[in-house]
């Protein structure tokens, strides 16, 4: 059963994650940006649309990115301000994403085994009585 609840849950949870993206996925266009680390030691990327420079914030958790090294950025093409750093950690998988959904998923699951392990007695009543329950479908 965990097998069948953790794949429904990769399916329901890669449908999510293509439909979800900002800037879009379908409709985003990509560039390559140039990473520069602020007085701050913010890490800031750097790309050219139109002939227009714009820069977005390229820190993430868990994500490291030097001074100088170049990246890939999707931007909306409406407004190419509204970018993110194209990668897999911090575009398509986030930190609370995958926290909340995982916290979901384990109650859920709990709740599940929960309600299987122990019926109401009234069903348990029911089942004893009924004598067709128990017998094979096929004889």
């Amino acid at each position: 059963m965990f097998r069948l609840v953790v794949t429904l849950y990769a399916i329901c949870y890669a449908c999510y994650i293509f439909y979800t993206r900002e800037p879009d996925y379908f409709d985003g266009e990509t560039t390559i940006a140039s990473i520069s680390i602020s007085s701050n030691k913010k890490a800031i990327a750097s790309y050219k649309v139109d002939s227009k420079i714009y820069s977005i914030d390229a820190d993430y958790v868990f994500r490291s990115l030097h001074q100088g090294e170049e990246t890939t950025v999707i931007y909306n093409p409406a407004h190419p301000e509204k970018a993110a750093v194209y990668s897999i950690w911090g575009y398509w998988f986030t930190w609370g994403e995958l926290l909340l959904s995982s916290v979901l998923l384990f109650l859920l699951f709990q709740l599940s085994v929960g309600i299987i392990k122990n019926p109401t007695e009234e069903l348990s009543e029911n089942d004893a009585d009924d004598e067709t329950y128990r017998q094979k479908k096929y004889v």
